[in-house]
């Protein structure tokens, strides 16, 4: 196991940090994907207002990489398609079928994955919608289909504040956790090195032999691109990828199921929160159904994705997948 040490940093001295409770928030009436938030991506739309859709449709592609798709979080009908200036898409909506549809892509067990290939495995992660969850250093783009990384970084915690705790989001996952691990194995034929803040190192007994390197510091320590420069040996190990704990779950569920995982789980927090806590939810949920009740100035100014590296989010916008912290900060 590495220790790795960053002496300089950030360290935000906010209050509102999240309890370890798990609430679990009921289903929302309309979910949605936000192409503005998803950094690289230039949409090719595949629907329209009004057509039906399942959980796991396409809802477009990237232009600038070919093959890459994101699918429909939810099963229902196209409601509503904004665009802003230069008709950059903002948000997709679906509303929500009483009864959801899922597109079908043919569930695998831990001996199918053993014996299938990777590229076929790749083109079913492409085929799925999971492919963006695997990001490719140093420019963090969406990995390359036909590129083979030196390693893949997988990292448990998340130094910007808010994000889950990694004895959150795995309690009672830890199988479907080495399931994702393998997939990860077979598809990048690398091997994973997974990460975690020391403090919370003993939280997860279950997969600590699993864990390579141990960070202590501020943020950014826990960044794969930190890491991969403290540890690499030579510059043939750049162009490493990196998933987060949760894309590994999401990646995983999907394989086994054979349907598009259509829950995260997330943190609600900051100053301006009331009870702020973990939170079990739709993928693209509305972010006014997630802060109901929890900000009492409605002034607070939202962030999807953390203080560092999120984005402004206004009450009437969603949450992507993958971007699991709600913050909310007084103006």
């Amino acid at each position: 196991m590495n220790t790795v040490h960053l002496e300089k940093g950030y360290h935000l001295r906010l209050t509102g940090r999240p309890s370890a409770e798990l609430e679990v928030l009921p289903r929302p009436a309309r979910v949605a994907v936000v192409p503005e938030r998803l950094p690289f991506v230039k949409p090719r739309l595949k629907v329209k207002v009004g057509d039906r859709v399942k959980t796991g449709s396409a809802l477009f592609e990237d232009k600038r990489h070919p093959g890459v798709s994101y699918r429909s979080p939810g099963a229902g009908t196209v409601s509503s398609i904004l665009c802003g200036p230069r008709r950059v898409v903002r948000h997709i909506v679906v509303d929500l079928d009483d009864k959801e549809a899922f597109e079908e892509f043919g569930p695998i067990d831990r001996e199918a994955l053993e014996g299938i290939d990777r590229l076929e495995l790749i083109d079913r992660l492409m085929a799925g919608g999971l492919w963006p969850l695997l990001r490719e250093l140093p420019f963090r783009h969406a990995a390359g289909i036909k590129t083979r990384p030196s390693a893949i970084f997988v990292h448990l915690d998340n130094l910007d504040p808010f994000h889950p705790l990694p004895s959150v989001y795995l309690r009672g996952c830890e199988d479907l956790f080495e399931f994702g691990l393998r997939a990860l194995e077979r598809a990048a034929d690398a091997p994973v090195k997974i990460s975690i803040a020391k403090e919370n190192a003993s939280t997860v007994n279950g997969l600590r032999s699993r864990i390579t390197h141990v960070y202590t510091g501020n943020y950014p320590s826990h960044d794969p691109g930190v890491l991969l420069y403290r540890t690499k040996r030579s510059a043939d190990e750049n162009h490493a990828w990196f998933i987060s704990g949760q894309g590994v779950l999401l990646l995983a569920q999907f394989l086994r199921e054979g349907h598009l995982p259509t829950e995260q789980t997330l943190v609600v927090a900051g100053p301006g929160v009331k009870s702020p806590r973990h939170v079990r939810a739709r993928i693209g949920a509305p972010i006014s159904d997630l802060s109901k009740g929890r900000v009492p100035a409605p002034e607070s100014r939202c962030i999807a994705g953390g203080v560092f590296s999120g984005l402004p989010a206004a009450m009437d916008s969603f949450l992507n997948a993958g971007e699991t912290s709600l913050v909310y900060l007084p103006e």
